[in-house]
């Protein structure tokens, strides 16, 4: 919505600046909780993956492509991803936050 009303050329007007105010503030809350909670989604689900024979969305070797995927792997780095780049996705954001009250 915020782009929107940016190529609208509504961020000018007052209820422009409100939907600018809240998402340069919200996401001081909501972008941790949703990071965290999508780690934990991950986290919560190798376990019911291991379980399912076979495993969804994995490949194990021979096939004809000569690849492998295991998708508990994957869900077990995914909390580590998240951990290296979310200070860099936050960052990011305050420094947009700053341009908008600038």
């Amino acid at each position: 919505m915020y782009n929107l009303l940016q190529i609208l050329g509504v961020m000018q007007t007052k209820f422009g600046r409100v939907v600018g105010h809240l998402r340069w503030n919200l996401f001081l809350i909501l972008y941790p909780v949703g990071a965290f909670g999508d780690g934990l989604a991950g986290v919560l689900t190798i376990p019911v993956l291991k379980a399912t024979e076979p495993m969804p969305y994995s490949m194990s070797m021979p096939n004809k492509y000569n690849f492998s995927f295991n998708m508990a792997y994957f869900f077990t780095a995914l909390p580590f991803a998240y951990m290296a780049q979310f200070p860099i996705n936050f960052g990011h954001l305050l420094r947009k936050r700053r341009e908008f009250y600038a």
